[in-house]
């Protein structure tokens, strides 16, 4: 039986037609494979997105076709053995020996520590590491021989108090490495974003607003950097946030902060022991990042695709169907649900954006459901054994005489299957 292979081509794409593109502007010479650059760039990312990877490849979808470009043996009038190459590529990175790798970033808090250390199966995130502590003093030492490059790439500094994060991962080389530290990084903001903006209520004042900023509060400091196990430099590069401002004060929470890190734990501890761990990080991942965004269209956008993805949706009635499911009163959520889809469509099809009187409340809207979903998979703690199961539920019917009769003819079909 033939190995899987990882990759596939998608079919509205014509696949000849991108290898011989790809191929016109590839050249060997001496042994070395080198490509005209600008069409390289320009035909590449279509190339990517013509081929589909199961959930395994991940992150590592675009490294392995390039590497697998750059194979001398590659035939590019064969796009079989193409993809071929690419699931080649895919198992010698995969096989390759990991490292650890630390990331040093930050983000706008201030206050004392929300915890120490929280651990899942891709690595261990150290909160505010101590000043004292050598391993952070050397990784320290070493970002600022990056200073000038800091300055050359003209990336912002601020006076806003930053809390320091270390996130310890094993990956097979740096870029590896920076994908599955910031999405943890990520995957965390989201779940403290998700107690913040909760709190929220709509600023009726909002229109006054000079400069659009994004929702979270909980934002990635301007630089990060990453490190070997020792604190030296992983990569002699900085990674940072190109559109990074921030018109508010940094987070710092006030009343019972025992009661806000056992909230962090325990949610912690749900989404890391749940079968659904993966597809839960993934929506608090993408609520986080389209919450990020400065610009309250693209914010929107983000929202209702993190919605679409966490309900499973394959069409805009079934959003709508599903998440008013998690509402006490459906009748109300539907109207929200059915407003916000209007947004969405109205900003993607019609480029019409929401007036600056109302954007924040659409926003709110947007996040009121979304944060419905993430909630009802983490706080609420319903186990699903896998995400068919939690589309199921989501279906069940809302009508309690329907779901009666269901349940009956269940019954019945279960004595049937059981009779003697």
């Amino acid at each position: 039986m033939p190995a899987k292979n990882e990759f596939e081509w998608i079919g509205s794409f014509d696949r000849g037609l991108l290898m011989r593109t790809i191929k016109e502007c590839r050249k060997i010479d001496n042994g070395r494979v080198s490509f005209g650059a600008s069409d390289y760039a320009f035909w590449l990312p279509v190339l990517v997105s013509a081929i589909r990877v199961t959930p395994v490849v991940g992150s590592l979808k675009s490294r392995c076709i390039e590497k697998a470009l750059n194979d001398l043996e590659l035939n590019l009038d064969n796009d079989r053995d193409f993809l071929d190459r690419c699931n080649e590529q895919f198992k010698k990175l995969t096989e390759g020996k990991k490292r650890e790798f630390i990331l040093l970033c930050s983000i706008t808090y201030e206050g004392e520590r929300l915890f120490n250390r929280l651990i899942d199966d891709r690595g261990v995130s150290i909160w505010q590491p101590d000043l004292g502590n050598g391993l952070y003093k050397a990784a320290l030492k070493s970002r600022a021989t990056l200073d000038d490059l800091a300055t050359s790439l003209d990336v912002t500094k601020t006076d806003l108090p930053l809390t320091p994060i270390f996130v310890k991962v094993e990956a097979l080389d740096a870029r590896h490495a920076f994908e599955i530290s910031i999405g943890a990084v990520d995957k965390l903001r989201g779940i403290l974003n998700l107690i913040v903006n909760s709190n929220r209520s709509i600023n009726p004042f909002g229109r006054f607003n000079r400069r659009a900023h994004a929702i979270n509060r909980f934002r990635l400091g301007p630089v990060h950097t990453l490190h070997e196990a020792d604190g030296s430099l992983a990569a002699k590069t900085i990674w940072y946030e190109a559109r990074w401002w921030h018109l508010g004060a940094s987070v710092k929470f006030k009343g019972d902060k025992k009661k806000i890190r056992g909230n962090i734990a325990r949610y912690w501890k749900i989404l890391s022991s749940s079968p659904l761990r993966d597809y839960i990080g993934t929506g608090l991942l993408r609520y986080c990042r389209a919450l990020d965004r400065h610009d309250d269209d693209v914010a929107l956008i983000g929202l209702w695709s993190t919605l679409e993805f966490l309900t499973g949706a394959s069409s805009y009635d079934q959003v709508v169907s599903r998440i008013t499911k998690l509402f006490k009163d459906d009748h109300f959520a539907r109207q929200i649900a059915q407003h916000i889809r209007q947004r969405r469509n109205e900003t993607v099809h019609s480029a019409s954006s929401p007036d600056q009187s109302e954007a924040d409340a659409v926003l709110l809207h947007a996040d009121t459901l979304v944060a419905r979903m993430l909630s009802f998979l983490i706080r609420d703690n319903i186990r699903f054994k896998d995400a068919d199961e939690l589309f199921e539920f989501l279906d069940m019917p809302l009508n309690l005489r329907e779901l009666s009769a269901r349940k009956k003819m269940i019954d019945k079909f279960v004595r049937y299957r059981n009779r003697s």
